[in-house]
């Protein structure tokens, strides 16, 4: 199945040496026996993925933006390493309400997710149960993991044989477009995630619905709270909790976390400090599980020591927007620290992140070529 993917596959050994890659690959990279001898970055990408169980990244190579998404694997007791190379731009649609875009998130399978936390596991084995069905009401307030539960969905059903799209509605949707929405949701046997059904005229969700109703992709029509409307009796219902409720779980979560990090900074923290876990503990927690991997993130980047403590971290975040800048930098690198945490905010949609940042999309092209380039 693999051989015939329009998006490039490759699987590598632990000493770099290529077992495959499909024809997709050789016609993106050039054919090589070693991963080290393809063009940079890609070369370089590859090489970082040895030695983690996952990859997510997204770079530029021949003038293209390629999203990396990758896996350890044993072959025959040996490690390995599979690789699927996603060309963005023949994905990526945003006119008339309606907006397509590759999906990404750090957390990638069920192994990634806490299972020690009992309501979680109880999702996760009724995702699993129902791993055949074809299209789930995912409910969850901003940052509960809603994405991570889908994308493990995904690559439990179809691993990297299919794509998984992001799709945003907004009511000033066409209605023809809404059609061709309504035609690729039959067509695909991908993944979708859909956000802002809601906004859309009752008749048209009737629409979607049905033709969701008939389609053999796995569909994830998602809500940050329960539909007022009533709901077809298809879709499988999975409600994640604030962390609040699930807040005697957050060393288990942090954990997951901090290893994250660790392999993102270079550290090698293993846990959380008792009274940083104390006060966390009391605390809001507003954004969730999104703001506890951000302050995570930066009290790891920020540590010395294997058990993060309170002086290593920064204040609560709003909006998800960390408050504490270092001013100590320069106005053009306080600038692009902004804007890099709103792109990584909106999913990397360049679009919606340049309208949140006030600026078009060209000019937030720009600033990020220019960031590359420093």
């Amino acid at each position: 199945m693999m051989h015939t993917l329009s998006d490039g596959v490759i699987l590598f050994e632990k000493t770099g040496k290529v077992r495959y890659m499909n024809p997709a690959f050789a016609n993106m990279f050039k054919e090589q026996e070693y991963i080290q001898d393809l063009e940079p970055p890609i070369n370089q990408l590859l090489l970082q993925s040895i030695g983690k169980p996952f990859i997510q990244e997204k770079t530029e190579a021949q003038g293209r933006q390629i999203i990396i998404e990758g896996t350890s694997l044993d072959v025959q007791e040996q490690p390995h390493y599979l690789v699927k190379c996603i060309e963005e731009s023949r994905y990526a649609l945003d006119r008339d309400g309606l907006s397509v875009q590759p999906f990404r998130t750090e957390m990638i399978s069920f192994t990634q997710l806490s299972e020690t936390d009992p309501s979680l596991k109880k999702i996760i084995e009724y995702c699993k149960h129902e791993a055949d069905a074809s299209t789930f009401l995912l409910i969850g307030a901003p940052g509960t993991g809603k994405k991570s539960l889908a994308y493990a969905m995904h690559q439990h059903r179809h691993s990297y044989s299919h794509d998984i799209w992001r799709v945003t509605l907004k009511s000033s949707i066409h209605a023809q477009t809404l059609t061709q929405l309504e035609k690729l949701l039959s067509a695909s046997k991908g993944t979708y995630y859909i956000k802002g059904w809601e906004t859309l005229a009752a008749s048209e969700r009737d629409h979607l619905w049905e033709a969701a109703s008939r389609a053999s992709a796995l569909i994830f029509f998602v809500s940050e709270q329960r539909p007022g409307a009533d709901v077809p009796i298809f879709l499988k219902s999975v409600t994640l909790p604030p962390l609040k409720e699930r807040i005697d779980h957050l060393e288990d979560y942090a954990r997951l976390f901090i290893s994250l990090s660790n392999v993102k900074y270079g550290k090698q923290v293993v846990g959380i400090g008792s009274r940083l876990l104390a006060y966390w503990k009391k605390q809001v927690w507003e954004h969730n599980l999104s703001e506890l991997s951000d302050a995570i993130e930066r009290a790891v980047a920020n540590s010395t020591a294997v058990y993060l403590e309170k002086e290593d971290t920064v204040s609560v975040q709003r909006n998800g927007i960390e408050e504490t800048i270092d001013l100590s930098r320069s106005l053009k690198e306080m600038e692009l620290d902004i804007i890099m945490r709103v792109v990584k905010q909106e999913n990397y949609n360049q679009s919606t992140a340049a309208k949140r940042l006030g600026i078009n999309r060209s000019t937030l092209w720009r600033r990020l070529k220019e960031a590359e380039a420093e």
